[in-house]
C-alpha cells in the first residue's frame, strides 16, 4: 500500500545524518552533529508515532486481524525463478511496535549524550557511529526478506563495535569491542547456515512465503524439511536452531553471553543503547518474526525455552555478585532477555493432550473425564470404532448464554440490550482468558470424523480456538462494543470461584499435524454471527437472553 512509502523515511534519516556527519561531520559540524543527529531522529520518532497511530487505529486492522502490508518491496538480486533476495519495507505488528521502540530509545539516547559527550573530540563520530546504528536497527526490523534481515544484522553487528570501541586509545574497550564483535560473528555464521537451509528446502527467502510454505503440514517444502534429517535431527530443527543460534549471539544468551558485561566500557549512553530494548532484543525480535515456523518444530521451539530459562536463572545469579554497577545492568538485561525467549518457547503451548489428569479437579471437569472413561469402555467391549475429542469454549449462534455457560452469547446479548455485567474473579478486572471455537467450525470437524473415523480411532485429540481466537473477559468487551456500537456498565466482583482458571488455550498442534485440521473462523467472526442472530430474531430471543 502506497500510503505507508512515507515509512522508508525513518531508516533513511539516521542513515543521511551517519553519511553527513561521517564525512564532513569533525570538519564542519564539529559542535552542532548532536543537535543534528538528534533532530534527524527526532523526526524518524514522530514519523514512527504517525505510522502506529494510522496502523493501528486507523486502517491496519481489516475484520478483526491486522494486516502484513507490503509499503515497498522490489527484487535486488534473483536467482533462480523461484529464489530471489527482495529488498522492501514490512509493516505488522511486530515491526511497527519496534519502530517505536527503537526510535524512542534511540532519540533518547541522542538527547541523552548531547550533555554526556559534550566536549568530546570525535564528538561528530560519535553521534555518525549512534546514526549508523539506529539505521541498521530500523532495516532490519522492516525487512520482508530473511537474507535482507541478515544484511542489516551484520550492520548491527559493526555499528555496536565501533560503539564499544569508541575509546580505542583506551586498551579495555579495544578488547570489549573485539570480543563483542568475534562472538557475535561466530553466532552470526550459524545465522547464516540456516538462512541457507531455509532457502534451500522453502525454495524462497521471503519471510512471508517462508512461514506461509512451512507452516503448512501438506506444503512439499514442509514436507521436505520434516523428511530429510542429519544427525537425528530434522531439516527444519536445524535451519530453526541455527538462526536463533543468531539471535542467541545478539541477545547474549548462554553460552554467547559473554561478550554483554565487557560491552560496558563504552561510553555510557551506548551501554544505555545497547541494552535498552535495541540490540539485545534483536534476538528475540527475530525468534518472533519466525514464531510461526517456530511453533511447527516442537524441538526448536523447547531448545528456545531451556536456553532462555537457564539464561534468564544464570543471569540473576551472577547479578548478584557483582559490585560494578553497569555489569550488575548488563547481567540484569540479560536475564530479562533470557525471560523474553522463554516467553517465546511457551508460549505455543496451550493446553496439550500430554497434560497430566492426575489430582484435584471441578466437578464439571470430573463429569467430562468420566464420559471419556464410557466411551473407552463401550469402545472395548462393543468393537465401537471411537475418539475422544476435547473441545475448548464453543460459541455461535443459537447458543444461548448463562453466566456459567455461553459467555460470548451472553456478552454479547448483554452489550446488544444495553444491560449490565461483571468481571468475576482475579481482582474483578477482567483479564482471565479462554479460547474460543466457532460451532460451525466444530460441526466441520464432526462431519469429518464421522466419515473418516479410521483417522480418529482410538485417539484423542485437544480442540479449541487456540492461540490465535483467544480472548481475555476484556478484550471481549471491546468486540461487542465495536460490532454492536453500545457501552454498558461492567461491575467488579473480586472474589474467584472455586476451581476457575485465570487462562485456558487450547494446543491443537496433534490434530493440526496428524490431520490438517485448524479452525476457519476468527474471534470477530464469532462475536458477529451472535450478533447477526440475535439482531435478526430479537423478538423470540428478547425473553431467553435479555
Amino acid at each position: 500500500m502506497s500510503n505507508y512509502l512515507y515509512i522508508l523515511w525513518i531508516p533513511l534519516l539516521p542513515l543521511a545524518t551517519f553519511v553527513v556527519l561521517g564525512l564532513f561531520g569533525r570538519k564542519h559540524f564539529a559542535k552542532s552533529a548532536g543537535i543534528i543527529g538528534t533532530a534527524s531522529l527526532l523526526t524518524a520518532t514522530i514519523l514512527s508515532f504517525v505510522a502506529a497511530k494510522q496502523y493501528f487505529f486507523v486502517d491496519g486492522k481489516v475484520n478483526g486481524v491486522y494486516q502484513k502490508i507490503i509499503a515497498l518491496k522490489y527484487t535486488w538480486l534473483q536467482f533462480s525463478p523461484n529464489v530471489s533476495i527482495d529488498m522492501g519495507i514490512i509493516v505488522d505488528p511486530i515491526s511497527v511496535m519496534m519502530l517505536i521502540v527503537v526510535t524512542s530509545v534511540s532519540l533518547m539516547v541522542h538527547v541523552f549524550s548531547l550533555g554526556y559527550m559534550k566536549g568530546e573530540e570525535r564528538f561528530a563520530t560519535y553521534y555518525a557511529f549512534l546514526s549508523l546504528f539506529t539505521f541498521s536497527m530500523l532495516g532490519l526490523i522492516l525487512s520482508v526478506n530473511i537474507f535482507q534481515v541478515y544484511m542489516f544484522w551484520e550492520l548491527v553487528g559493526v555499528s555496536s563495535f565501533l560503539l564499544i570501541g569508541y575509546y580505542f586509545n583506551k586498551p579495555s574497550a579495544v578488547a570489549a569491542s573485539k570480543k563483542a564483535f568475534i562472538v557475535t560473528r561466530f553466532a552470526d555464521l550459524g545465522f547464516l547456515i540456516g538462512i541457507l537451509i531455509m532457502g534451500f528446502y522453502g525454495g524462497t527467502l521471503d519471510i512471508g512465503l517462508l512461514i506461509e510454505k512451512l507452516t503448512s503440514t501438506q506444503s512439499p517444502e514442509f514436507l521436505s524439511m520434516t523428511s530429510a534429517s542429519f544427525l537425528g535431527a530434522s531439516m527444519l530443527t536445524w535451519g530453526l536452531t541455527l538462526i536463533f543460534m543468531g539471535g542467541a549471539g545478539k541477545s547474549a544468551m548462554f553460552p554467547l553471553h559473554i561478550w554483554l558485561p565487557d560491552a560496558m566500557e563504552g561510553p555510557t549512553p551506548v551501554s544505555a543503547l545497547i541494552h535498552a530494548a535495541t540490540m539485545v532484543v534483536a534476538g528475540v525480535y527475530l525468534v518472533a518474526r519466525l514464531f510461526p515456523i517456530f511453533s511447527m518444530d516442537e524441538a526448536a521451539l523447547t531448545f528456545v525455552t531451556y536456553v532462555g530459562a537457564f539464561s534468564a536463572l544464570l543471569a540473576a545469579v551472577i547479578a548478584c555478585t557483582q559490585t560494578d554497577i553497569k555489569r550488575v545492568l548488563a547481567y540484569s538485561t540479560m536475564s530479562q532477555i533470557g525471560y523474553m525467549m522463554f516467553a517465546l518457547g511457551i508460549s505455543k503451548n496451550g493446553v496439550s493432550e500430554k497434560l497430566s489428569l492426575n489430582g484435584a479437579r471441578s466437578f464439571y471437569g470430573t463429569t467430562k473425564l468420566s464420559s471419556e472413561m464410557f466411551i473407552q469402555e463401550y469402545a472395548a467391549f462393543y468393537g465401537l470404532k471411537a475418539a475422544i475429542t476435547r473441545f475448548g469454549v464453543i460459541a455461535g449462534p443459537r447458543q444461548m448464554g448463562k453466566t456459567d455457560q455461553g459467555v460470548v452469547t451472553l456478552w454479547t446479548a448483554k452489550h446488544f440490550w444495553k444491560q449490565s455485567l461483571k468481571y468475576i474473579g482475579y481482582g474483578g478486572t477482567g483479564k482471565q482468558v479462554r479460547d474460543i471455537l466457532h460451532v460451525d467450525d466444530l460441526v466441520d470437524l464432526i462431519d469429518l470424523q464421522i466419515h473418516q473415523i479410521e483417522k480418529f480411532e482410538g485417539k484423542i485429540y485437544n480442540v479449541g480456538g487456540g492461540l490465535e481466537n483467544s480472548a481475555s473477559l476484556l478484550e471481549m468487551t471491546a468486540i461487542c462494543e465495536k460490532i454492536t456500537g453500545n457501552k454498558i456498565t461492567i461491575g467488579s466482583e473480586i472474589e474467584t470461584r472455586p476451581a476457575d482458571l485465570r487462562m485456558y488455550v487450547t494446543d491443537n498442534a496433534l490434530i493440526e499435524k496428524e490431520i490438517g485440521w485448524k479452525p476457519k473462523r476468527n474471534l470477530e467472526q464469532v462475536f458477529t454471527d451472535i450478533y447477526l442472530w440475535i439482531k435478526n430474531n430479537e423478538k423470540q430471543l428478547e425473553s431467553i437472553l435479555k
